[in-house]
């Protein structure tokens, strides 16, 4: 029978206060196997103007009765070594009423290429050790094992320098060459690019050719057109391309545009 990781954790605490021994003063940590998933851990590269930073975005697999629930969490990093403490489920005395995910985000800031000792753990109890290797081009976790938490996407690949990306969506099908226009008028301005097929958090680069790029969040409707490209230019003239389509067609087109610098134009 397979216990919830905060059911375990309970009964590991009944069990420390019987020996009456605090928790925080065991010199050697507590493995616990077959302990039931409760959270995701999604690494993140987080962009902006300023730069990029690795982020462990972190979730519950199950909805909380509170829609602004977060994860407490403690993240060090000594040289090398990066390690991530995952606490308690905390909901705010305001509690937005609703059911949705508990999250939290771990920023590790700007990681220099190279391997990372790490070690994720459960309140400080259930441990499991891994490695974050950092490359030029992506992320890479290995883990020994992963007890209380899944991953998504162990390889995260970095968004290259000049990558624009978006889509467009037109409620009405006699619009679609509209669409077809805006993308037609990007594509005169930027270069294509062969994208490494895998998984960029922001996007996804398909083997398949007819359907080269899926970007994350996109809406679920057929009326859909998805882009990327590499971009050279002012991304003034860029902005003030989408900006001429929104004004002149607002009510038939609905423009998403992001860069490489983490704006959305």
């Amino acid at each position: 029978m397979r216990l919830s990781g905060l059911a375990v954790l309970g009964w590991v605490a009944v069990i420390l206060c019987t020996s009456s021994c605090e928790l925080s003063e065991l010199s050697d940590p507590i493995v616990v196997s077959d302990v039931e998933d409760e959270f995701k851990i999604i690494p993140w590269e987080r962009l902006s103007p300023e730069g990029r930073t690795f982020e462990f975005r972190l979730e519950t697999l199950a909805v909380q009765d509170c829609k602004s629930a977060s994860i407490s969490h403690q993240l060090n990093i000594n040289g090398n070594q990066i390690s991530l403490s995952i606490r308690e489920i905390d909901a705010p005395k305001d509690c937005d009423p609703g059911t949705d995910p508990a999250l939290g985000v771990a920023n590790a800031g700007e990681l220099s290429p190279r391997f990372y000792e790490l070690t994720i753990d459960l309140k400080n109890t259930v441990f499991n050790e891994g490695q974050l290797s950092v490359f030029g081009d992506r992320y890479v976790i290995d883990m020994e094992s992963t007890e209380g938490f899944e991953i998504a996407n162990r390889e995260l690949r970095r968004v290259p320098e000049q990558t624009i990306w978006g889509y467009v969506t037109y409620p009405k099908n006699e619009d679609q060459g509209l669409a077809e226009d805006l993308l037609s008028d990007i594509d005169s301005i930027s270069q294509t690019r062969d994208f490494t097929s895998g998984h960029y958090g922001y996007f996804r680069i398909n083997d398949n050719s007819t359907n080269k790029v899926t970007i994350a969040g996109h809406p679920n409707t057929l009326n859909l057109k998805q882009f990327i490209y590499q971009y050279e230019e002012n991304l003034d003239d860029l902005a003030t391309l989408v900006e001429g389509y929104r004004n002149q067609y607002g009510e038939q087109l609905d423009i998403r545009l992001y860069t490489w610098t983490g704006e959305e134009l």
